[in-house]
């Protein structure tokens, strides 16, 4: 097998597998979904 084609062939292996695991987290795990709120103190916002 030329060097080339055997490089090309593992790069999109490789490929493969992380468009794999980016799927399967995507799909198969949900976030926490939830609000959030903090209070500023306002001497952070007078010295904008």
């Amino acid at each position: 097998m030329p060097t080339l084609t055997r490089f090309l062939a593992v790069v999109a292996i490789i490929g493969a597998i992380i468009y794999g695991v980016i799927y399967s987290l995507a799909t198969f795990v949900t976030p926490n979904t939830a609000e959030i709120s903090e209070r500023v103190p306002l001497k952070k916002l007078e010295n904008r």
